[in-house]
């Protein structure tokens, strides 16, 4: 896929987890959006333009997942599946509404979105266990637990980390102090450390 992004590019000096962390960032913040607001998706499904526009709603997902595979380890080939398919289900809606006189259902239409969506994250997993040491990835899982679990389902990301460090909460906590001292990040940490307050992770 060949994207025209209006987004972030990286620049090209950058070390390869520093850009999987910042990809994994834009990722966690964009599922967040597309799970939450669907209007732009249905517009583009709705339109009766001929000529689409030059990124369709799932992109800027598509787009970021795109580079997080070139500095991976992990392979990632069934999330290029999901990726495509998604495109493809949004794309493939569009011209359907374009030749046919029948009204969108869109519910319908909306929960396949959200099951696609929500198989994407599943495949996104061995890449935030990839990340498990990068104390940016973690503190954003902790801040949108509550957005996350509201889509993926409850405790989803309470039992995702207790999976990355079954030793419990402890154990994520060190993670979370050495990497953001190491940086001379503590107080910043200490601001933070009421995120670690989970009962479900032991």
């Amino acid at each position: 896929m060949q994207y025209e992004p209006p987004w972030i590019v990286f620049p090209s000096h950058l070390s390869a987890p520093t850009v999987r962390s910042l990809c994994l960032l834009f990722i966690l913040e964009e599922m967040i959006h597309l799970f939450e607001n669907t209007k732009p998706l249905e517009h583009f499904v709705s339109s009766k333009n001929s000529f689409p526009p030059r990124n369709i709603p799932p992109d800027k997902l598509c787009f970021y997942c795109h580079i997080l595979l070139q500095k991976s380890q992990v392979d990632g080939r069934t999330l290029l599946k999901m990726l495509d398919e998604i495109r493809m289900a949004c794309l493939q809606c569009r011209s359907d509404r374009l030749h046919s006189e029948k009204e969108m259902q869109h519910e319908w239409f909306l929960e396949l979105w959200r099951q696609k969506l929500l198989k994407i994250f599943s495949h996104l997993i061995p890449f935030l266990q990839e990340a498990r040491t990068d104390e940016n990835v973690l503190l954003s899982l902790l801040e949108k637990k509550e957005k996350l679990n509201s889509h993926l389902g409850a405790y989803s990301i309470e039992d995702l980390l207790s999976n990355f460090f079954p030793h419990g909460k402890d154990h994520l906590h060190a993670v979370l102090h050495e990497g953001f001292h190491r940086r001379k990040f503590s107080e910043f940490f200490q601001s933070k450390q009421h995120l670690l307050e989970i009962d479900a992770i032991t």
